[in-house]
């Protein structure tokens, strides 16, 4: 039996049922229990509709015949809970600072938990406050030639593309700080476009990349058009007539081969912003058992950790270079907020110390 809390809204005049935050596993299971009920295995798909889950689309958004039995009542809508988030030690509060220099501006993963909450400030402080973020990176002794190769020390022009098994809370502060903002496209000839013109919306720049990456043919076919007309690329109004687009009573001819068809086509059939992007994916990947072993060959068995980076001890990072008062502001114990009250974090310091 699969029972799950979802969430419930009217879409385009039909009532759906939204999986919320809980995809992962019960986009599986549905299939699979179907295929278990088609055999006579008795089984059972129950969703239980809760006013505070929150309503997500795409793949979450399913008809309310997936399931077997859907359960809509008020009184049965009881407070809503997470696990509280930890606090952040100093440690992973340098983790997170070096991890987020080597964030390029242009799209990651980031974990969870308390080092995902580390990773999550620290590119907000990166973002937010630059000049401090900087300040730390220096005296964690970050080394910022790599920082710059690899990932970056400024701000997030761009923005990311967040990509995690779980959409955590942190995600959230990523989008609100407009940090998690660069949109992905279904489409790999689209996005490889995307990737190569630095476009953004529909331009001409976007449509010579799609020619000459092979994602489009010239003259433009029919399901040319309609693929262009999908992602916004075109404007909905444009439709194709044997070889020709055509805009009400207006055409053009719907080749591209050279810059003048090109300019052509552009002036006459763009449209103004690109649709179906997303900010987000959720996913992740399980690999053989030597995929995450040593000799798999990602580490050089005779590399060695750089002099550099052989001295980063909790003592040598709680004394870094500058004062107490500053360490504090910048290393909240709570850098995402939480939910425990001054007493229960008093408590946990104090139940830590007694574990120690």
């Amino acid at each position: 039996m699969l029972v799950q809390l979802v969430a419930s809204r009217e879409v385009d005049g039909r009532r759906m049922l939204s999986l919320s935050s809980n995809t992962d596993t019960s986009l599986d299971l549905l299939p699979w229990m179907a295929a278990q009920r088609a055999r006579g295995v008795p089984c059972m798909a129950i969703a239980q509709v809760h006013a505070d889950m929150p309503f997500m689309y795409n793949r979450a958004l399913v008809e309310p015949e997936c399931f077997d039995a859907v359960l809509a009542n008020p009184e049965y809508d009881k407070t809503l809970f997470a696990a509280p988030n930890l606090s952040v030690g100093v440690t992973d509060f340098a983790i997170g600072m070096h991890t987020s220099a080597l964030l390029r501006d242009g799209g990651t993963a980031i974990g969870i938990a308390s080092l995902g909450d580390a990773i999550v400030y620290s590119s907000r402080l990166r973002h937010e406050e630059n000049a401090a973020y900087r300040e730390v990176i220096a005296a964690l002794g970050t080394d910022a030639a790599l920082a710059e190769c690899i990932g970056g020390l400024g701000r997030f022009e761009t923005g990311l593309y967040g990509c995690s098994e779980m959409f955590v809370n942190g995600f959230l502060h990523l989008l609100r700080a407009g940090i998690v903002r660069r949109r992905v496209y279904d489409h790999p000839g689209l996005q490889r476009a995307l990737n190569q013109s630095g476009s953004e919306r529909p331009d001409r720049a976007l449509l010579a990349a799609l020619r000459d990456t092979g994602a489009l043919g010239s003259p433009l076919a029919a399901a040319d058009v309609a693929l262009l007309k999908q992602w916004g690329v075109f404007d909905a109004a444009v439709q194709w007539r044997e070889g020709m687009l055509a805009r009400g009573a207006s055409e053009c001819p719907a080749d591209i081969g050279d810059e003048a068809a090109l300019a052509a086509v552009c002036a006459f059939a763009l449209g103004e912003k690109l649709l179906g992007g997303i900010h987000m994916h959720g996913g992740f990947f399980l690999g053989p058992r030597d995929f995450y072993e040593a000799r798999a060959g990602k580490i050089d068995p005779h590399w060695e950790i750089p002099e550099a980076s052989r001295h980063n001890f909790p003592g040598r990072i709680a004394a870094a270079r500058w004062p107490v008062a500053r360490r504090a502001a910048i290393f909240p114990a709570f850098p995402l907020g939480t939910d425990f009250t001054p007493e229960e974090i008093a408590l946990g310091v104090s139940l830590k110390d007694i574990k120690a």
